[in-house]
């Protein structure tokens, strides 16, 4: 059975998009990177959705520029996040690894040096 994709006017695609971007936010500041990108490949089909959509009034109305102004603005801070998340877990990385190469494997052990 194939199931056909909901049809949306532009005002409700952009408002479907801000929702998922607000809660890509969200997630990552939980660091739940699985459903963050699970929401972004949603996210990613509204993108679409709205690029195929031939209407462009709403976007360019008042309304529609305080929403892209907001969706900039959250953009911005998800990229922010992503970058410290991904220098974070790098970090992480690079000292597991850094003691590993000592002969030293680190995990299950305290920092006093007991098991």
């Amino acid at each position: 059975m194939i199931r056909e994709k909901p049809k949306y006017n532009e005002k409700q695609l952009w408002q479907k998009y801000s929702m998922l971007t607000d809660e890509m936010k969200k997630f990552l500041e939980k660091n739940d990177i699985d459903q963050f990108l699970e929401l972004q490949k949603q996210r990613d089909q509204f993108d679409k959705m709205i690029a195929e959509e031939p209407e462009k009034s709403y976007i360019k109305s008042e309304e529609g520029q305080i929403l892209l102004k907001k969706l900039i603005f959250l953009n911005k801070a998800i990229h922010i996040m992503g970058q410290q998340w991904l220098n974070g877990t790098r970090m992480n990385h690079n000292v597991g690894h850094s003691y590993e190469a000592l002969g030293q494997v680190m995990s299950g052990m305290r920092i006093d040096g007991k098991m």
